[in-house]
């Protein structure tokens, strides 16, 4: 990720929850250039603008607050695949704000933005299929989707499942498997695979082409969700991981590669397309 987007992700963070703490004052006030230009970008297909001028509008922080423009611009963000623009909108689904309160529509948005990673999704989710809105209660399919919440860093996940697993009675290391597909909404994949593969080492030896390394996995796994939205044939069908490097300093940095290959020529060959997209590449040996 380039760096001067790096204030995209400090605006972000929050975004989806309501009560969220305040945009920081780097976001809060913009010239009418500045807006203009974020119009035009937006207007011009770019998911991440789309997705900054619905969050403008549903907080009021550059332009009048107005729940519709959020919703319209959520909407196109979300249909290009934008996680956090998909969550959003659900939440907007949820509480009425903006389009006609709907259940269903809120679930189908959050189930979507899980599907690409994004944990409070993945909370939503579960909340919603434990207590019934939009798609019959099931505390075994909720508690696996907290499960994933909780797997994926989120508190309140983590909170959730425990609450349930403890009502259910089911052991830690063996929930149960989740219920058949209901009311449109497919059940989750297993939670030791959550999409991109949150895994701390490498597990295949190879070539690996290296797209991003970034100070969190979240970071991480936004823009892998931003490039499958972006290019879809080329990244939707990819096993992406994700690999955390601690470095003697402390640091910790989480690199995103994009697949792994046997041989280096296929690496090599496969980072020559994501470039040729425009999608920046290295190739690592593992």
């Amino acid at each position: 990720m380039k760096p001067q987007n790096y204030w995209y992700i400090i605006l972000l963070a929050g975004a989806v929850v309501f009560a969220a703490p305040a945009i920081p004052a780097v976001a809060q006030s913009f010239s009418g250039a500045q807006i203009a230009n974020r119009m035009a970008k937006a207007q011009a297909g770019d998911m991440r603008e789309q997705f900054l001028m619905g969050l403008m509008y549903q907080r009021g922080k550059g332009v009048a607050q107005d729940y519709n423009q959020a919703a319209f611009w959520y909407g196109k963000s979300a249909a290009q695949g934008f996680a956090l623009a998909q969550v959003s909108l659900g939440r907007l689904y949820d509480k009425g704000l903006g389009v006609e309160q709907s259940y269903k529509e809120a679930l189908q948005w959050y189930y979507r933005a899980a599907k690409n990673g994004n944990a409070d999704a993945m909370y939503f989710v579960g909340s919603m299929v434990y207590s019934g809105d939009g798609i019959a209660a099931d505390p075994n399919m909720a508690m696996q989707w907290f499960q994933k919440a909780a797997e994926h860093g989120h508190p309140q996940g983590k909170a959730a499942y425990e609450r349930v697993r403890a009502e259910l009675g089911t052991p830690a290391a063996a929930p149960p498997p989740a219920s058949p597909v209901q009311a449109g909404i497919t059940a989750p994949a297993p939670a030791s695979t959550p999409p991109p593969s949150p895994q701390t080492t490498a597990t295949t030896q190879g070539y690996a082409v290296q797209i991003g390394s970034f100070r969190t996995r979240q970071q991480a796994l936004d823009y892998w969700s931003s490039l499958q939205g972006k290019s879809p044939n080329l990244f939707a069908s990819t096993d992406a991981q994700i690999y955390k490097k601690t470095f003697e300093s402390g640091k910790v940095f989480y690199r995103l590669n994009a697949a792994v290959f046997a041989q280096k020529s296929e690496a090599n060959a496969q980072c020559a397309r994501y470039k040729d997209k425009g999608t920046d590449c290295i190739i690592v040996k593992y």
